[in-house]
């Protein structure tokens, strides 16, 4: 598991060790992440409210995400009333999101997903409400138990990032995310091992890791994916708050390239 502060200072957490150092310490943060994710959404990228003609503009409703990774699947929302809107300046902090909200039940989805079935490591930059879930990519299965369900949140209980398998296994973060500020958070799981961890890295202060062994074949995106909203039979939950940028790959990342992912997010947030 990666122990990380954002001096630059290495700081130990379960099984290893890492240093990290953003553009605010010891060196520029990198101008990419590593590699080319599977997914790729970011608020600053290319976002529409039509079906790709009409680019965004600030408090349009958010009909299209167009995705900047490797597989070009872009998120859409087709009912006008669920749309997440566009923000270009959040809560006065000069960075873009898109906007999700309980009270119209926002969210964006993907109905031909990826391949995660080996591993998955997801990172994302948020901006939580003050209160109010924290659901950020999710699988959703219908008429099926949640047995491989990916779940990628900031809980509304206790705000600690959850990352697994809903009623079944997951990892939980155990230091509580901060609200009202840009915060990165990162999970990842390789499923042959099942072993995942989370990690949580708010502006201004150091890493919290956690780390844990879910069972069997860990946990994957068994149905389309959802972004903003967690939806089963048992339960459904909403985002509520911006969401800046969200990386998706379908490996379980080094600790050296995980690093340079939340680098990257805490560099541009």
């Amino acid at each position: 598991m990666l122990g990380i502060s954002r001096s630059g200072v290495s700081v130990p957490c379960g099984h290893s060790s890492v240093s990290v150092a953003t553009g605010g310490g010891d060196v520029p943060a990198p101008s990419s992440p590593p590699g080319t994710p599977l997914l790729w959404f970011k608020a600053d990228g290319d976002l529409y409210s039509d079906d790709g003609v009409t680019a965004i503009v600030d408090g349009a409703d958010v009909y299209r995400w167009d995705d900047d990774g490797s597989t070009g699947i872009n998120l859409a929302q087709s009912s006008a009333g669920a749309r997440p809107t566009y923000r270009a300046d959040v809560q006065s902090t000069g960075k873009p999101g898109v906007e999700f909200n309980t009270v119209d039940d926002t969210y964006m989805s993907v109905a031909n997903e990826p391949d995660m079935t080996g591993a998955v490591t997801v990172l994302a930059a948020v901006y939580l409400d003050a209160s109010g879930g924290g659901e950020i990519i999710n699988s959703f299965q219908t008429n099926v138990g949640t047995e491989n369900q990916l779940r990628f949140a900031v809980q509304a209980a206790d705000d600690y990032v959850v990352f697994g398998r809903p009623y079944s296994t997951d990892v939980t973060a155990s230091s509580a995310t901060p609200r009202s500020e840009w915060v990165t958070v990162a999970a990842r799981v390789d499923n042959a091992s099942g072993s995942a961890d989370t990690l949580l890295y708010p502006s201004g202060t150091s890493v919290t890791a956690e780390s844990e062994t879910l069972n069997d074949d860990g946990v994957q995106n068994a149905g389309d994916l959802w972004v903003g909203k967690f939806d089963s039979q048992f339960f459904d939950a909403v985002m509520d708050g911006y969401i800046g940028e969200i990386l998706v790959y379908g490996s379980r990342l080094s600790d050296a390239d995980m690093t340079q992912a939340l680098q990257y997010l805490e560099g541009r947030f």
